[in-house]
């Protein structure tokens, strides 16, 4: 009863601990408004659609197609906004801004609590098990994600829980343990941030594997190797099944985007380069107050890593399980052999910036640190050995920083001295005194982990006002657009930042959509669709191009100049908005007057508007045009001079009737109703012809004629088509996609299948706990 006393109050406190640094290290100093390097993401993608699925989900509307980016895309599918995360519930009944911070602190807590309680059950002493827990939740890999990508954050805060299941499912054999690793497996899926899940899945496979390893070498537990093995295969398999919901709509999604089949190019996959040895001694090494140092754990906890792999013989195979972790990661961040190892894992291949592999380093130097502190407080005969460690890893510090050539300051050689005097002195005394110096030198690890951070970037929930930049140009726009669009441009050419006297030109933030509700045709989203990436190349010319060792996000610079600038009319663009000092693109705007027309705006604004009059509709009748043979000759067609998008349609899936001089020009139909998974068009025409929604062509999306089912054609490269005969019809677009539907299948029929085996589990409990007490009860007394 003791013992749970404690684990409670120590609980309690790493939360109020986290909760403490997050007010006075990460809020309370922050005074930049934006970086796109730093606390881009939380502005530029985060916020925007965090607020626009909660405002759905409150109207009772599922997030499943977002029709306010590019012509259309799938919301859900793209996975990192975590739609059916139940951790992201504070969207819903907070603020936006104010549930992003609950998002991210909620999970700093959880990845403390959860180290905490996984560190317990491997026996670790409640000091030893708290380091674990502060070294992991303080991290810099942590806390760097914490302040800038809540999905990253809540993505590595589950794993813990799932060795804790490993751990139980091998010493018990139980199948409530392995309902518990199906959630922990499923939850950080469902968070948002694949790479990171990828990381943890792996992880846990490698430990429970060593896990096994272990039984397997006792003759007397072989024989639970079977059962054992078979509890943890059928936790990871309930897992698949509870997030089929979300993996079957994304990978649906990722088949058709630049990311599909073989993945990423090497240099897509590192478009930074590898990381130095200098970089990660003087970040590793640096306690110095600022923006979080990935690679940084503390000074103290770098001794007692070294305690845990050497004296710490206890938890020697879990030790060594950690260090390896530890080891792999820093060697993939070095680009050493080690990385050749990581790119035949399966589905690495998928992912940018190896480097967040540091994941591992986090995770296992902070295990290893509480092992090493666990390892400190056993008197045993092999302290002359644990001191050597400690003289032996202090010369190991000091040739890796003349080694590798970082600069370190001096505060590191005190708390590396501090942390010296207090382990020696650790290890030369017992009971009490060893009890207080431990405590001591936690508190140093606390203090050192703390007063590190420094937070310089502001978030959303401080400066709000980011949003309103330029609000009477998108004002405008979002009063006179109707359900025409409209073209931001990109402020700057790639990798350049435009400055508007001291502030960073940021209007064009590439949500702003979203966020408001306008109907924009370029966005910000990693799972893209490849036609629009080569569609979007037609309007670019070669040097304004997304270059290509990045993936392709949305970003668009079109380029007036060129012949094909004529392609945004496929789009129904109405407004084109540039700042002002883009004069590549004012100027060849300014030469297409014929076209386009300055709209007046107040004065003071970084951003030029330009309308379009006579905008392609968003939804017209096509009577004649031309078909084509799959994707090529349908961009051959609409790039081609000649191609006139108010007389014909290009179509991959049907035959039109060819369009010649006596065709007559496209009828507009009448949207009656026009919603994010639904379009009801009304149209009256006196020939055949074709219905075309300049909206995006994309499976899941059904359309009826009338009542009756009708295929959906591919029209004009990137759109919809329905094939329509003379007379008064009514065409309905509906968005209910298969892969959504199996998923939602596939994850409630496992929700049963897991209540079940629950509720047979707990009936087998029962029984078992009654005979225990029967026993203890006729037992004989003295």
């Amino acid at each position: 009863m003791r013992g749970r006393s404690t684990d409670f109050a120590i609980g309690v406190a790493i939360a109020m601990l986290a909760i403490i640094v997050w007010q006075l290290r990460v809020l309370a100093p922050a005074t930049k408004p934006l970086e796109s390097l730093g606390n881009g993401d939380l502005y530029l993608q985060l916020y925007p659609m965090a607020h626009r699925a909660a405002e759905w989900l409150r109207a009772g509307v599922m997030p499943l197609w977002n029709p306010y980016q590019f012509a259309g895309h799938p919301f859900l599918a793209t996975g990192i906004y975590g739609v059916l995360y139940p951790f992201n519930v504070f969207y819903l009944v907070l603020p936006t801004r104010w549930g992003m911070e609950a998002v991210m602190v909620f999970h700093l807590i959880v990845a403390g609590i959860a180290t905490y309680a996984y560190a317990r059950v491997l026996a670790l002493a409640p000091i030893a098990a708290a380091t674990a827990a502060v070294v992991y939740m303080l991290s810099g890999f942590l806390l760097t994600e914490a302040i800038s990508f809540p999905p990253a954050v809540a993505t590595a805060a589950w794993l813990p829980l799932a060795l804790i299941a490993v751990e139980r499912i091998i010493e018990r054999r139980s199948i409530g343990w392995t309902l518990v690793l199906a959630a922990a497996v499923a939850l950080p899926f469902l968070a948002g941030w694949p790479q990171t899940w990828l990381y943890s899945v792996y992880a846990i496979g490698f430990y429970a594997g060593a896990r096994l390893a272990m039984l397997i070498a006792s003759p007397a537990e072989r024989g639970r190797v079977v059962i054992a093995s078979a509890l943890l295969a059928l936790g990871l398999v309930l897992a698949l099944g509870l997030v089929a919901a979300q993996l079957l709509p994304s990978l649906e999604l990722q088949s058709l985007g630049p990311r599909q089949a073989g993945g990423l190019t090497r240099a897509q996959m590192m478009p930074y380069g590898s990381a130095t040895p200098a970089l990660i001694a003087s970040q590793g090494l640096d306690p110095s107050p600022g923006q979080p140092r990935s690679y940084y754990l503390g000074i103290a906890p770098l001794l007692l890593m070294a305690l845990a792999v050497l004296v710490g013989r206890r938890l020697g195979v879990r030790a060594a399980c950690f260090a390896l972790l530890a080891i792999f990661a820093l060697g993939v961040i070095l680009s050493t052999p080690l990385l050749e190892v990581y790119f035949a894992l399966p589905r690495m291949q998928w992912f940018r910036s190896p480097a967040r592999i540091v994941f591992w380093y986090a995770f296992g130097g902070a295990i290893l640190a509480g092992m090493g502190m666990d390892a400190l407080g056993r008197r045993d005969r092999r302290t002359g050995a644990a001191l050597a460690v400690v003289v032996a890893t202090i010369i190991a510090v000091a040739a890796i920083v003349w080694r590798s050539g970082a600069t370190v300051p001096r505060l590191t050689w005190e708390y590396l001295a501090v942390a010296t005097l207090l382990i020696v002195a650790a290890l030369l005394t017992r009971g009490a005194a060893r009890r207080a110096l431990q405590i001591c030198l936690l508190v140093l690890v606390v203090y050192d982990l703390g007063s590190a951070m420094r937070n310089q970037l502001m978030h959303p929930v401080q400066n709000p006002e980011v949003f309103d930049a330029e609000t009477a140009m998108l004002s405008y726009v979002k009063a006179h657009q109707g359900l025409d669009r409209t073209f931001i441009a990109a402020p700057e050419p790639f990798g350049k930042r435009a400055i508007i006297g001291q502030a960073l030109a940021i209007p064009a933030m590439p949500k702003q959509g979203t966020l408001r509700g306008i109907y924009t045709v370029t966005d910000y989203e990693p799972l893209s669709l490849n036609r629009y990436r080569i569609f979007f190349a037609e309007l670019e010319a070669p040097g304004m191009r997304t270059p290509a060792y990045l993936t392709f996000t949305g970003k668009l610079r079109a380029d007036p100049f060129l012949a094909t600038f004529r392609l945004l009319d496929l789009l129904s663009v109405r407004y084109v908005a540039t700042t002002r000092f883009d004069t590549q693109t004012v100027i060849g705007l300014q030469g297409r007057s014929a076209e386009w027309q300055p709209v007046t705006l107040p004065p003071g604004g970084a951003y030029l508007l330009y309308e379009r009059t006579d905008v392609l509709p968003r939804a017209y009748v096509a009577f004649g045009g031309r078909h084509a043979e799959g994707e090529s000759e349908a961009l051959d067609a609409v790039r081609d001079p000649a191609f006139d998008a108010r007389r014909a349609v290009v179509l991959e899936d049907a035959q039109p009737a060819t369009a010649g001089p006596g065709t007559p020009p496209i009828q507009p139909a009448h949207i009656a109703v026009y919603e994010p998974s639904r379009v009801v068009i009304e149209v009256e025409t006196t020939e055949p012809g074709h219905l075309v929604l300049t909206d995006t062509y994309y499976p899941g999306w059904r359309a009826t004629v009338d009542g009756e089912a009708r295929p959906i054609l591919r029209a004009n490269y990137l759109f919809r088509a329905v094939a329509l005969p003379p007379g008064r019809h009514v065409v309905t677009f509906t968005y209910a996609p298969w892969s959504f539907r199996i998923g939602v299948a596939i994850s409630l029929a496992t929700l049963v299948a897991m209540a079940v085996l629950a509720l047979v589990s707990r009936r087998q409990r029962q029984p078992r706990a009654a005979r225990t007490n029967t026993a203890a009860m006729s037992a004989p007394t003295t």
